[in-house]
């Protein structure tokens, strides 16, 4: 049975991939959804593209703290706790209990108009059951006021905590961003 659940998924994708580039090379989809960088001639070109509807990562604004620096935190997991837990990098740990930016996509966490607290991520959103970064590449925002959901990149400043209890590291939580507001 399970080599038919094999055979089936390969031959479902080979017929979409293979269909997919027909389509391309013959010219009927004159506009190519992925842009520029799908070559109807190699297949593996689809695996390095943005799949459409896919919002780029934006770049970050003078004055952001880049996401990079952020994931120079390591996740490293305790055996004794069971748990991940974060290895701070110097550069972050210099930024503890300073007011900082990023910029990056606003996942709510609870439902409603306006919104108080928010989980913040470098991903945009790409699934409503997971979070879509790691836990050095998302923070946990207490906003100073509440704001509306937009699925569109924003910049928030507030000041930078990091989390080392269990509660937040269970929730796999590394930063938590407190006070802040949507920077124009």
């Amino acid at each position: 049975p399970m080599l038919l659940r094999r055979g089936f998924l390969v031959a479902s994708l080979s017929v979409v991939l293979v269909g997919g580039l027909a389509t391309l090379a013959a010219g009927q989809d004159k506009k190519n959804p992925w842009g520029s960088k799908v070559n109807p001639a190699d297949p593996a070109s689809l695996f390095a593209a943005e799949p459409p509807g896919r919002l780029p990562i934006p770049d970050t604004p003078k004055g952001a703290v880049p996401w990079a620096v952020l994931e120079k935190t390591t996740i490293d997991f305790d055996p004794n706790q069971g748990q991940i837990k974060p290895g701070w990098h110097a550069e972050v740990k210099a930024l503890e209990g300073k007011k900082i930016r990023l910029i990056g996509f606003m996942i709510p966490v609870k439902s409603g108009a306006l919104h108080k607290e928010i989980l913040f991520t470098k991903l945009p959103p790409s699934c409503p059951f997971c979070p879509p970064a790691d836990p050095n590449q998302q923070a946990i925002v207490q906003m100073a006021k509440p704001v509306a959901y937009t699925d569109a990149p924003v910049v928030l400043e507030g000041t930078l905590d990091l989390l080392e209890s269990n509660a937040a590291l269970d929730l796999g939580l590394f930063y938590r961003l407190t006070l802040a507001r949507v920077v124009p």
